[in-house]
């Protein structure tokens, strides 16, 4: 990945398909609305604090369960997995079992979060297979998992809000990175 651009570690979830021509964006991926409405909810104090965060906290969950059922409904359409191991604003590293040709273009779509409920759908094109990999892509003994490979792809085409959650994302880990470097727990 190039050292131009922020990308940090991840262990996002994909699912993608394999396309030969750009095609429409996968629509209604995402759950970006709720977290600006749970903002104005917990702005507008219609409720006493602690009703208030549990009715959010109650809506997150809802939010989760939800994106489970319709990641198992994508499948159907997606029907390629991976993780994606280093995520940056204009590219990714991706592991998956799935042979991929350099150039070649997919349609991918990226759970972020701990519930992964935030889903960036995006269109990609493979630059390039990976023979070495990184030390924090790889498990405990320095192995990729049987079977998977390791390939760089960079973003060509997403929604403004799909962007704007990807940069949020990045930089939010990026921060967490910064602090636990700062304060380690002891």
């Amino acid at each position: 990945m190039s050292d131009t651009l922020l990308s940090v570690p991840a262990r996002a979830r994909v699912m993608f398909r394999c396309e030969s021509g750009r095609k429409r964006l996968y629509a209604g991926a995402s759950f970006a609305a709720g977290l600006g409405l749970r903002e104005e909810f917990l702005s507008s104090r219609g409720f006493s604090d602690p009703t208030a965060r549990f009715l959010v906290e109650l809506d997150r969950k809802v939010d989760a369960v939800l994106s489970l059922l319709r990641q198992n409904a994508m499948q159907k359409v997606f029907p390629h997995e991976g993780r994606v191991l280093r995520l940056g604003v204009r590219e990714f590293s991706l592991s998956c079992a799935h042979t991929l040709a350099e150039g070649q273009e997919l349609e991918m779509l990226i759970f972020l979060g701990d519930a992964q409920e935030r889903i960036i759908s995006a269109l990609v094109k493979v630059d390039k297979e990976v023979t070495a990999c990184l030390p924090d892509d790889t498990r405990e003994d320095g192995a990729l998992p049987t079977g998977e490979r390791q390939y760089e792809l960079s973003f060509l085409d997403m929604d403004e809000e799909d962007r704007e959650g990807l940069i949020r994302s990045v930089f939010a880990e990026e921060r967490r990175r910064i602090r636990r470097s700062r304060f380690p727990e002891g």
